[in-house]
């Protein structure tokens, strides 16, 4: 009953008018700078040293599963790898990566598996040391590759030069590769699930570019430097931007907030703490899927999850705020905070003395293929606005 209520507030709370900024929704940077990762302060700028590598170098960093760890990719010489940082410094050696291609770009999808591209055209997904070719084109040249949170599906950025390249689009159940958009050179790119548009970073007359879903640019903006990458925080809607040794973040219509630096060189960004959950399954239906959650910063506390039909948007948005990328149908009322217990289990409980949660559901069959978006918030009543919400998840069930 005291879940239910929880829950019940927690939908009263994400109703009312924005009440002031929201918070971030990340902690720190790590940016990859040669041998050294360091951890950025968002707000101050101070740099200090996670971790450091005896040879070789830092080439890109990407969030792990459950918001506990980052992966990074490691060049030394002909040979690639993957390391999982540990939040407090340290680092663990995951997989090795086939020598025949240069590892150029690494992420997350939302079952956890580290997607990685290859100079010599593939994109493999990484697992628990397995290895598997998606999708692979001879002289694409790979070089970011980000998710399209919409689909699931993987978006490859192609650096020829730096002046030409494009961004394909790798289908996630059949490898298909297809050019949605010509650009200059890729060196970065997300996906921001509050709009659907995508945000990329070049090196020719060095831009952040905003496109629609279409490929079709909607709007600009220049630098006057070199880029090496982008990731949007999905909670504030906020653009942030690495390159020439500084970090630039940028409002909603990129307008900048604040920049960082002088850094030195760096070849990967990203921001520690946003990716809140992470799924695993099968996407078969009548299966069982899981979602591992991390709110670090918010142990012992509500937390209530929802399943919806109709995509992340139109999301909404909390008294502070913050961003809930999920459009509200019947399912998310009647799943959240656990609402069906013989479908969700742990839909509405408390996160333990670190912060993080196991969610579980079954997955319904509705006789055809579609999409389900899970979402989840904390109730924190110490934070403005009282909640604090995760980017959402894309199952697709085939």
């Amino acid at each position: 009953m005291k879940m239910l209520s929880c829950a019940a507030a927690m939908l009263a709370l994400v109703s009312l008018a924005p009440l002031g900024a929201a918070q971030r929704g990340f902690d720190h940077y790590l940016l990859a700078q040669g041998n050294t990762m360091l951890k950025v302060n968002p707000s101050t700028g101070v740099a200090t040293t996670l971790a450091t590598l005896s040879s070789g170098s830092y080439d890109n960093v990407t969030m792990g599963t459950g918001n506990q760890y980052a992966h990074a990719l490691v060049v030394n010489g002909s040979t690639s790898y993957i390391v999982r940082l540990h939040p407090n410094g340290g680092q663990t050696t995951l997989s090795s990566i086939p020598t025949s291609g240069r590892a150029n770009g690494i992420t997350m999808d939302q079952d956890g598996r580290s997607i990685v591209s290859l100079s010599d055209g593939r994109i493999l997904s990484v697992w628990l040391g397995s290895k598997t070719t998606i999708a692979q084109s001879a002289g694409i040249s790979p070089n970011a590759v980000c998710m399209d949170d919409d689909t699931g599906d993987y978006v490859v950025g192609r650096y020829l030069n730096s002046s030409s390249g494009n961004l394909i689009r790798v289908d996630r159940a059949s490898g298909t590769m297809t050019t949605f958009a010509g650009t200059p050179g890729v060196t970065g790119c997300d996906h921001d699930q509050w709009t659907g548009r995508f945000v990329i970073t070049t090196r020719a007359a060095p831009q952040l570019r905003v496109l629609n879903r279409n490929g079709t640019v909607h709007t600009t903006k220049a630098f006057t430097h070199d880029l090496e990458g982008v990731q949007v925080d999905d909670i504030t809607g906020h653009v942030h931007v690495y390159g020439g040794g500084f970090l630039y973040e940028l409002d909603e219509a990129l307008g900048t907030v604040r920049t960082h630096g002088s850094f030195g060189f760096n070849s990967g960004m990203t921001l520690y703490g946003a990716r809140l959950i992470t799924g695993n399954g099968t996407g078969k239906p009548g299966s069982v899927y899981t979602v591992d959650g991390g709110f670090t910063n918010h142990p012992n506390q509500f937390y209530a999850a929802s399943l919806g039909m109709s995509g992340l948007r139109p999301g909404f948005t909390s008294g502070s705020g913050a961003r809930i990328n999920i459009a509200l149908d019947p399912l998310v009322f009647a799943t959240i905070g656990g609402r069906l217990p013989l479908f969700t289990q742990r839909f509405g409980a408390y996160t333990d003395a670190s912060g993080t949660f196991n969610a579980r559901f079954t997955i319904p069959d509705i006789g055809k293929p579609y999409r389900l978006t899970f979402s989840t918030s904390v109730l924190d009543t110490s934070v403005p606005g009282n909640i604090v919400p995760a980017p959402s998840l894309t199952i697709n069930v085939r």
